[in-house]
């Protein structure tokens, strides 16, 4: 096994971590947090992707008991934009007839 692929060791590990956990006691977390910055770019220039979990889930503010009722009526809506996609689809049915390639990605309409 290469040194690229060998596992990180118990003792290396901790080494990281209690050298991390001394930057965050004795610097502060904002120092913590500019470590780990530059480590990441360091990483990049390297062609080493990082996993990244920086997305939050969505949180409604207002409490679903406080909303407004919807203010339209929501059958009539459901058909015009059936109807809107049904036209799209048409077109671009049409298109493909006169001319193949043209594609149209209705799915994503």
């Amino acid at each position: 096994m290469g040194k690229e692929n060998r596992p990180i060791s118990d003792q290396e590990r901790e080494e990281w971590l209690d050298s991390f956990e001394g930057v965050f006691q004795n610097e502060g977390p904002a120092r913590a947090q500019s470590i780990l910055e530059q480590l990441e770019i360091r990483a990049r220039k390297y062609g080493i992707k990082i996993r990244s979990d920086r997305t939050t889930p969505y949180i409604n503010t207002i409490p679903a008991e406080q909303q407004v009722p919807y203010p339209g009526r929501r059958e009539i809506e459901r058909r015009i934009k059936s109807f809107i996609r049904w036209n799209a689809m048409a077109l671009v049915v049409r298109a493909n007839k006169e001319e193949r390639g043209i594609g149209g990605h209705i799915s994503t309409y």
